[in-house]
């Protein structure tokens, strides 16, 4: 099986359309055909189900398809990694921050590491945390940056900095009223918090959450800053989100108050592999140690 057989049939999967697919590869669609067509020959098995209507995925294909994603992901890494090698980069570094995680000391450590490491080649990129966590373990990113943590057998989460904790509501809901929030009242609606965990871990839930009372029953976790801003303007609870994050941002039709609960913070997390050989990554943690 090839490379190229490999790019065809992501290029086919994904737009389930040959001529869009041959389009998208830069080939014709005949040639693209029979390439799919010697490529199920070869593994003994139907990628896909063609019809003159429609083209589909076989489970065959499904099963393959997220192996081709990962092996071409891998393979473009590689390229990107000689073209810095012969540009006289050494080491590299692939970043990621979460959806909803806009963090100003992240920015300044980036360009503290850049400082620091001129020839480490830095990559940044915006996913979302499920993402990171898939890419952290099959080795396609070095560190992540998260307000939900993740400790296991390959994985760390290192606690950097701790912002005070800021309630966000509409104008008109009665805790506007108050300058410090002593209690988070809902009433019948709900908590929204940033944060993401994947299906079957326990939600992040903040300790001292856990500890205040009369702790609001409902709580759901957003992905985004953006939804969760969103259903708060649109009256359906509160939310909580960092100090620094509520520096960033100027929305008319909300307000926000700061809080008069002890230990009242919200943690940003770096996760990175446990056992990382890598210098690059050893002399980034260091650092984003050093800076909480």
């Amino acid at each position: 099986m090839e490379l190229r057989q490999l790019r065809y049939f992501i290029a086919v999967a994904e737009e389930l359309h040959f001529a869009r697919a041959a389009a998208r590869v830069g080939i014709e669609q005949s040639p693209l055909s029979k390439a799919i067509t010697e490529m199920e020959r070869h593994l003994g098995v139907r990628l896909f189900v063609r019809t003159r209507r429609s083209t589909q995925l076989t489970f065959a294909g499904e099963t393959l398809l997220p192996d081709a994603r990962r092996i071409m992901a891998h393979v473009d890494q590689a390229q990107r990694n000689l073209k810095a090698a012969a540009s006289g980069r050494r080491g590299r570094l692939r970043i990621a921050i979460c959806d909803g995680l806009a963090h100003p000391r992240i920015a300044k450590l980036l360009a503290h590491s850049r400082g620091e490491a001129p020839e480490v080649d830095i990559q940044v990129m915006h996913n979302a945390l499920p993402v990171q966590l898939g890419q952290l373990y099959s080795g396609l990113l070095d560190v992540a940056f998260s307000l939900s943590p993740r400790d296991d057998q390959q994985l760390q989460s290192v606690p950097l900095w701790r912002d005070a904790a800021v309630l966000v509501m509409r104008p008109d809901n009665s805790l506007s009223a108050e300058t410090n929030v002593g209690q988070i009242d809902v009433g019948t609606g709900r908590l929204f918090l940033l944060g993401e965990h994947p299906a079957g871990t326990a939600e992040p839930i903040e300790e001292w959450l856990l500890s205040v009372e009369h702790r609001p029953e409902s709580i759901e976790y957003v992905a985004s800053i953006e939804l969760l801003l969103t259903l708060i303007a649109a009256g359906y609870g509160v939310g909580l989100i960092s100090l620094a994050q509520a520096e960033t941002m100027r929305r008319p039709d909300l307000i926000m108050r700061p809080l008069s609960i002890r230990g009242a913070t919200i943690t940003t997390f770096l996760i990175r592999r446990r056992e990382d050989p890598s210098s690059a990554v050893a002399r980034f943690t260091e650092l984003a140690q050093k800076s909480a």
